[in-house]
């Protein structure tokens, strides 16, 4: 807990300009979220690239817990777009970013510049007809030698009407979440190579974090 504080308290001031909601999505996202591990996967010389980077707090605090330098991401809400840049314009010194809008087809090209790329509990808002192209997009688009984080939802707990209800309340729709032995073996049949997985419950929600890479 007290780990998980130190995010919280530096998300806390961080937060002003969104609506009470989003506030609290984002102050206290550190308790259901294992924030600690993802982090724990990049090196300060790391450039991130953040697929669905929301208000970027995931991205401010890999700024400022691992001392990063670029970042950059996309997003498909414009209110959340200038919510990111409006916290990096604030909030950071000296950091190189660029949060722009996804097209809903193809990434930008300076994800091919990033070693390391997140996709933090996205895909399970993507239609399922949609999932396996847009992780084939990923990696058409990324450098040969660079590490592909995917964190999600694992459909195969039962906890994951947890997180059904969760999107329900604070997203509108329901989550296509999937297994984590299929979203492996989607992985592979892609052509990515499987370096690392974890697996844990969080409070309520079951989170399966896999790193490849091509």
């Amino acid at each position: 807990m007290i780990i998980l504080n130190k995010y919280i308290k530096y998300l806390s001031d961080k937060t002003k300009n969104e609506p009470f909601v989003d506030r609290l999505k984002i102050k206290f996202r550190p308790l259901i979220f294992p924030i600690e591990l993802l982090l724990s996967y990049i090196d300060k010389n790391d450039v991130i690239f953040d697929i669905g980077c929301g208000s970027g707090q995931f991205a401010l605090l890999a700024v400022y817990f691992k001392k990063i330098k670029k970042i950059y991401g996309v997003e498909i809400s414009d209110a959340l777009i200038k919510n990111a840049n409006d916290l990096f314009k604030k909030h950071t010194i000296d950091v190189a970013y660029n949060f722009t809008k996804f097209n809903g087809k193809e990434l930008p090209k300076n994800i091919n510049l990033c070693n390391k790329i997140f996709l933090n509990d996205v895909l399970h808002h993507i239609p399922q007809k949609n999932q396996i192209l847009f992780l084939k997009e990923i990696f058409n688009n990324i450098d040969e030698n660079a590490i592909f984080i995917l964190k999600d939802i694992d459909a195969s707990s039962l906890l994951v009407y947890f997180n059904k209800l969760h999107d329900i309340v604070f997203a509108g729709e329901v989550g296509n979440e999937l297994k984590f032995t299929e979203a492996i073996r989607i992985l592979k049949e892609i052509g990515f190579k499987i370096i690392d997985t974890d697996k844990r419950n969080i409070a309520v929600y079951p989170h399966y974090t896999i790193v490849c890479k091509k």
